[in-house]
C-alpha cells in the first residue's frame, strides 16, 4: 500500500503510526517495511517487524513515526522472503495521528 502527500494524507513533520498482524508457520521469514521517498527519489527505509525463518505465534506489530523532511511519498510494504511455510497478514494500517488531532 502506498500514499502520496497532499492535502488530507500527510505532510513532513506529521506523526503517524503503522502496523499489522502477522502470523506464520514452517520456516518462513517475513518483514513489514515503511518507505520514505522524497521527490528526487531518495529512500528512507525503516523495518517495522523482521522475522527471520521460525514458527511463530501470531504477532501484532506497530510503529509511530514523523515524517521526514522532504517526504512525498510512503510505501508499507509486507513481504515474505524465504524459507518454507505460511505467512497469514492481517490488519495492516497506515494512519495520520496528526490528522486526528492526537
Amino acid at each position: 500500500m502506498g500514499i502520496n502527500a497532499g492535502p488530507g494524507t500527510f505532510s513532513p513533520g506529521d506523526r503517524m503510526v503503522m502496523g499489522v498482524r502477522v502470523k506464520g508457520d514452517g520456516g518462513v521469514s517475513y518483514y513489514a517495511m515503511g518507505d520514505f521517498a522524497n521527490a528526487v527519489g531518495t529512500r528512507i527505509r525503516c523495518k517495522l517487524l523482521d522475522h527471520k525463518g521460525t514458527a511463530a505465534a501470531e504477532i501484532a506489530s506497530v510503529q509511530e513515526f514523523t515524517v521526514p523532511a522532504g517526504t512525498s511519498q510512503i510505501t508499507y510494504y509486507l513481504a515474505a522472503n524465504g524459507g518454507t511455510g505460511t505467512v497469514w497478514w492481517g490488519q495492516p494500517f497506515l494512519t495520520n495521528l496528526t490528522k486526528l488531532g492526537l
